[in-house]
């Protein structure tokens, strides 16, 4: 599996987090002119977004709608489902803005390397 793969993987589910936090922006910016609460920022809810579209779609199915489209699934380094601790681990490090450039030094992203899990083709 190579680059590509991953690529792809991210720009899917990237698209759908965007789609998701918008949403919630918008419904959250009528109660805040409803309500005249303070607004927050629009990356509060995209990465908010980002977290639990990988959490429960990678806890829940293995992997998230990118994986399904390239055809690919999160697993330990034994083959077998990712644990609970991991995924958790993998989409709070997702959040981190220097995984993507760990790939150059690792020769894998770094939420992969940091909770021993890796892609693999169904």
């Amino acid at each position: 599996m190579g680059i590509g793969t991953r690529v792809l993987n991210g720009l899917i589910d990237t698209i759908l987090v965007f789609i998701l936090a918008f949403i919630l922006y918008k419904w959250y910016s009528f109660y805040v002119f409803y309500y005249r609460w303070y607004g927050r920022p629009f990356y509060i809810f995209f990465y908010l977004s980002m977290f639990l579209y990988y959490f429960v779609a990678e806890l829940a199915f293995g992997r998230t709608v990118g994986k399904l489209v390239t055809l690919t699934q999160v697993v330990n380094k034994q083959g077998g489902s990712a644990s609970f601790l991991q995924i958790l681990a993998r989409s709070i490090l997702r959040l981190t803005l220097i995984y993507p450039f760990s790939i150059p030094f690792l020769q894998m992203p770094l939420h992969d390397y940091l909770t021993k899990t890796r892609l693999k083709e169904v």
